[in-house]
């Protein structure tokens, strides 16, 4: 079955009118990504979060992980994120990844750099096979640059870039593009420069 944005937002907005709370932070997830939808809305994913946040387990695992983020206490923000995260839950994997990659280490939170690298990288991957685009543009450039523990890996990066362009991130069409300017991943390079100013121009 092919890929359908706009009918998976039909699907979830009938699931979240029967109070399907996973339904309303995908449906949050989406609308504030832009997909499905005409343009991204934060007031409305916002809204959708904020009925998710006041029902069942995950919605307190989501406001509890805020609640300590605003506190200022990282590591039980991740506590109760990486615990919805692990329920498969792609806001929570994401919001996860962005605290890694942002807060730590530091003061409140006590991680190598290290372990925070490979920690975002988990959730970042997670949350791209669920279907945020910037999560997986966001792999493509740690495989691109390369870490403490592995080098880079510009063709995995590339390939990355290409299935996030398709999925309507800029940001990897115009990496795609630059890959072909400067002659890198030569044996993509017209695929990758086809694809990336079809994308751009729509």
């Amino acid at each position: 079955v092919e890929r359908d944005d706009v009918r998976s937002v039909e699907y979830l907005k009938r699931a979240a009118a029967q109070d399907h709370v996973p339904a309303r932070i995908a449906l949050g997830g989406m609308i504030m990504d832009g997909r499905g939808v005409e343009k991204p809305d934060c007031a409305d994913a916002v809204i959708n979060f904020k009925v998710a946040a006041e029902r069942g387990r995950t919605g307190r695992l989501l406001r509890d992980g805020l609640e300590a983020y605003l506190e200022g206490d990282i590591e039980k923000a991740l506590l109760h994120y990486e615990t919805a995260a692990e329920l498969g839950y792609e806001v929570a994997q994401s919001n996860a990844a962005w605290l890694y990659m942002n807060k730590c280490p530091g003061d409140s939170c006590q991680v190598t750099a290290e372990r925070a690298q490979e920690m975002a990288l988990k959730w970042l991957r997670l949350a791209s096979d669920n279907g945020n685009n910037e999560a997986r543009r966001m792999v493509g450039d740690y495989l691109w640059y390369g870490s403490a523990a592995d080098p880079p890996d510009i063709q995995g990066a590339i390939e990355q870039y290409r299935i996030s362009a398709k999925g309507g991130d800029l940001q990897s069409a115009f990496n795609l593009a630059y890959t072909t300017y400067w002659g890198i991943g030569a044996a993509n390079g017209a695929r990758n420069l086809t694809e990336g100013i079809r994308i751009a121009r729509n």
